[in-house]
């Protein structure tokens, strides 16, 4: 929107030692990882991994000393923030996203140095290593790239496995290799009996993205900001009542209008200068209206908003659909006093909803559409989508753009039932 007891007293008795001796172990612990500086006990999160470091062959052969069937010790878990999502890409491909959170139980920084996706036959899916990885690797509140694991803290990486449209697998299971920083004490890595980090395992939900009309018309709409590179919507979490993760945006588009690779006329720093400004906003399907937010003034492009105070001003002047059980339509950001819907209408797919402005969270107009799993858009998942019918008019190229000029790339063609991936240019009926 820019653009997570006959032997009860034995047994008893028995706990009580067990816990203090845990305790005594974990104190001494603690005490060698605060050494004064020069004894090894550096935590600085940009802390290079230069020296040699004990790797995951040294730590497995630790672990091969211990009972086979014995559980090994790391300093990751691995999680998911939601269950895999996929949907089929206007390159033609199926894409499952999910975000892969590596916590660190560890009071030092640890890298890492890959992270891979298997089939439930063991077949690689998806294998991340070196500046791939730290590319797509980042703390939960940021989007700066990183493979360290600050001490005690956790990073996302962003997953990514793009696979033939027929060829989804069922399930899937990660992998995640570590290792531990050079300066590591010794102590702290007599504890670490594997550098490997399994699972979890995952169901992907064969349900099929939700098919859309477009929620604008004519030529030249660019995805400035969406699925499935690492850009701020792909990249946006918040965490709802201190209970859960929530990925809002993960397949949110930001529209703006390109017309002879410009997004504007004149110097742009009026709205009026925008292609896309005052562009008329059509509802993507049919529902119920459940959300209108309106009044909140225009932001002038290329500055900082302003006037966003409030949860709710995020998404300037918007309107919320409710498609289905568990499926709304948001459209953010639209003109004061241009929205045509009230709550409790029942709207037609088509149906004339607004005009795009530059309301909230923004720094040109734009048109901020998703679907989510909720009415609302910064506490619920963001959904898969597919649009009905439109014409793939390009790509924009990242090298040799700028931002007064769009260099688009790529030979024409209709698409069905396809989702336009940033940076892809599209055309509307």
């Amino acid at each position: 929107m820019s653009l997570h007891q006959s032997n009860a007293l034995f047994a008893a008795a028995f706990l009580t030692v067990a816990l203090a001796m845990v305790a005594m172990v974990f104190s001494s612990i603690r005490c060698a990882a605060d050494e004064p500086p020069g004894t090894g006990s550096r935590t600085a999160q940009d802390e290079e991994f230069n020296a040699p470091a004990l790797t995951a062959t040294q730590g497995n052969a630790r672990a091969g000393e211990r009972a086979s069937d014995a559980p090994q010790t790391t300093a990751l878990t691995a999680s998911v923030i939601h269950e895999p999502l996929h949907v089929r890409g206007s390159d033609g491909k199926a894409h499952l996203e999910y975000d892969l959170l590596s916590t660190s139980v560890f009071p030092n920084p640890v890298r890492l140095t890959k992270v891979e996706v298997l089939a439930a036959n063991g077949r690689r899916l998806l294998n991340l290593e070196g500046d791939d990885l730290k590319a797509r690797t980042q703390l939960l509140g940021g989007t700066t790239p990183t493979s360290k694991v600050p001490p005690s803290g956790a990073v996302a990486t962003l997953i990514d496995v793009v696979t033939p449209p027929g060829e989804v697998p069922e399930r899937v299971t990660n992998r995640i290799t570590y290792e531990l920083a050079p300066d590591t004490p010794e102590i702290l890595k007599a504890l670490i009996s594997s550098l490997e980090t399994r699972g979890p395992r995952l169901e992907v939900p064969p349900r099929p993205a939700t098919v859309i009309a477009a929620p604008l018309s004519g030529e030249g709409w660019f995805n400035g900001n969406g699925c499935c590179e690492t850009t701020p919507h792909r990249s946006f979490r918040t965490a709802a009542d201190g209970l859960r993760f929530a990925t809002p945006e993960t397949f949110a588009i930001d529209w703006v209008q390109v017309r002879d690779g410009r997004l504007f006329e004149g110097d742009g720093t009026q709205n009026e200068h925008y292609f896309a400004f005052g562009a008329e906003v059509r509802s993507a399907t049919y529902g119920e209206v459940v959300v209108v937010r309106d009044g909140q003034p225009e932001e002038t492009p290329n500055n900082d908003p302003v006037n966003v105070r409030l949860e709710q001003d995020f998404g300037g002047n918007h309107v919320v659909v409710r498609v289905r059980p568990g499926v709304y339509a948001f459209y953010g950001h639209m003109q004061p006093g241009s929205i045509d819907v009230r709550v409790g209408d029942r709207v037609e797919t088509g149906q004339r909803i607004g005009e795009l402005g530059n309301t909230g969270n923004s720094t040109q107009p734009h048109l901020h559409f998703e679907l989510s799993d909720g009415p609302d858009p910064l506490t619920s998942n963001s959904l898969p989508f597919v649009i009905d019918r439109y014409t793939f008019a390009g790509s924009v190229d990242p090298d040799q753009s700028t931002d007064k000029d769009l260099v688009i790339d790529g030979t024409r063609r209709r698409e069905r039932e396809t989702h336009p991936l940033f940076p892809s240019v599209a055309d509307f009926r």
